[in-house]
């Protein structure tokens, strides 16, 4: 189902053109104008504004990006380096255990602060908390309580394994704003971006370009693509030109819903 506010969008300028009697001009028709696309396959959106210039068309884009912030190999990366950790995490927990760690968690659950906390300071502090995150602060002092008892390499690695799977559950959202100017091929519905030249060490040429949706008179789709014209080119010890990605990504009109469980959101890369 097309999205609310392109219903909308689409019956407001109908019923316009109608009442003014005359068919899409180039505001509706011809060129692109503004809008909010989807990426297909990712879970970007893009959302672009753009003005007519002398027979050039100068679009502002503001994409928006949301990942996971965990990864499963990030664990494995932790595991593999979690023997020195165990040692260096010990001396600094330990000093700690008698005084404050031990019956934390219970405390906290009951919205009390851990010994020697300002319980002032501290509620006001814990009535902006979300349940989960009460929830998880709680799991991790019973966690800490845990190896205060009885130190070892497994309760560390279990405090490790419960901060990456509170990760997975944290998602970052990043934007990125850039500008892009186009010309119309002519006698067609599709814009492409203008390019002097091959830039930078490995040549890149983009190929951008927006295209009327085939299923609208009014919305646009936008395909993002850049070609690789230098490939043996070295961008620095650890990436090469031919490891760029060439792969087109098409950002849509149709709205889609993307689930990524996220109890916790970051911004920024």
């Amino acid at each position: 189902m097309p999205h609310l506010r392109h219903l909308l969008i689409a019956l407001y300028a109908a019923s316009v053109l109608a009442w003014l009697n005359f068919s899409p001009g180039p505001a509706f028709a011809d060129q692109p104008v503004t809008d909010l696309l989807y990426n297909l396959t990712e879970t970007t959106s893009l959302n672009y504004e753009c003005n007519l210039i002398d027979n050039y068309l100068e679009c502002k884009f503001v994409q928006v990006m949301v990942r996971r912030k965990g990864r499963s190999k990030n664990l494995d990366r932790s595991i593999d380096n979690s023997e020195k950790g165990y040692l260096e995490f010990k001396a600094t927990v330990m000093s700690g255990c008698n005084k404050y760690l031990l019956g934390a968690g219970a405390l906290f659950r009951k919205g009390l602060p851990p010994p020697g906390e300002d319980e002032k300071k501290f509620k006001e502090n814990f009535k902006r908390l979300t349940p989960i995150e009460k929830e998880d602060g709680a799991t991790t002092f019973d966690i800490l309580e845990e190896f205060c008892k009885k130190p070892s390499l497994e309760k560390f690695l279990s405090m490790i394994e419960f901060l990456q799977e509170r990760e997975m559950r944290t998602c970052t959202i990043a934007t990125h704003t850039y500008v892009q100017r186009f010309k119309q091929i002519p006698e067609s519905q599709v814009w492409v971006i203008v390019q002097d030249g091959p830039e930078g060490i490995c040549g890149i040429v983009d190929v951008s370009r927006f295209e009327k949706a085939k299923e609208s008179h009014i919305f646009w789709n936008y395909f993002s693509k850049k070609l690789i014209t230098n490939k043996t080119g070295v961008i620095n010890d650890n990436m090469n030109c031919s490891d760029l990605d060439e792969s087109e990504r098409a950002y849509l009109w149709k709205p889609r819903e993307i689930g990524l469980g996220c109890d916790y959101i970051t911004f920024g890369f």
